[in-house]
């Protein structure tokens, strides 16, 4: 019954929050393409993995910038472009590489958090938004949708009170 309850909550919640993707958050639908999750998996995966690893270099090398900063733009460049559904794979390793350099990126956090909740990584989902919760806590009810699919639903419960009160607050300001 508790579960149920807290299912309605954060389906309610999610409602309300519309679209984080409003504010240039990435969400994607589940029929996306994530092909490059898990680039280690074959090899047609490994060539594109070092083909999106190569244009990271020329970018940098072009721009004149350190090379997370460049898997960070080719990121946020492949998500704006009208191709995004067919490469959010290319999306996920450069915000992964990205992450590898600076760990506390947060728009990584955020959009790695999103599209690895949809992909059905919970437990990815809920490691990369745990990393974001302090600053960003309008994003707790996408971590309690990770932890309520991943059972932990205490702390699910937790987390959608937490987002109830940060949206009560966005409210009143």
């Amino acid at each position: 019954m508790m579960q149920v309850r807290l299912a309605c909550l954060l389906l309610i919640m999610g409602a309300v929050l519309g679209g984080v993707a409003a504010r240039g958050d990435l969400i994607f639908p589940a029929e996306y393409d994530f092909s490059l999750l898990h680039p280690e998996l074959d090899s047609p995966r490994q060539d594109a993995a070092r083909t999106a690893q190569s244009n990271a270099t020329n970018y940098a090398r072009e721009h004149q910038v350190p090379l997370p900063v460049a898997h960070f733009r080719l990121a946020s460049q492949i998500a704006n472009s009208s191709q995004a559904a067919q490469r959010v794979g290319e999306i996920v390793f450069h915000l992964r590489q990205s992450l590898k350099a600076n760990y506390k990126v947060v728009p990584c956090h955020i959009a790695l958090g999103q599209i690895l909740l949809v992909a059905g990584d919970l437990s990815g989902a809920e490691r990369h938004l745990l990393a974001v919760r302090e600053s960003r806590p309008d994003l707790r009810l996408l971590l309690a949708r990770a932890r309520l699919g991943l059972g932990k639903t205490k702390e699910a419960r937790v987390d959608a009170e937490a987002a109830k009160d940060s949206l009560w607050t966005q409210m009143q300001t």
